[in-house]
């Protein structure tokens, strides 16, 4: 928006740019509800369970993931 309001750069290269953004965080979310579901599936598969007092709150589910989350481990 910086580059823009500057006029550098056309709203175009603005609405794309927010296009790329929405789009990583839409496959951000399917990758981690997949996860989810394998992680449950293979639980399942095991034999093991869990009672609901081991669930996650609904503020953790809802918290924003840290920059730590997004780092590449090795």
């Amino acid at each position: 928006m910086v580059r823009y309001e500057t006029g550098v750069d056309p709203y175009l290269y603005v609405i794309t740019a927010q296009t790329t953004v929405l789009f990583d965080q839409e496959t951000l979310a399917t990758l981690q509800i997949g996860q989810m579901v394998a992680a449950v599936s293979l639980i399942e598969a095991l034999g093991g369970g869990w009672d609901r007092s081991q669930l996650p709150s609904a503020s953790q589910i809802s918290k924003k993931p840290s920059a730590g989350d997004y780092k590449l481990q090795h």
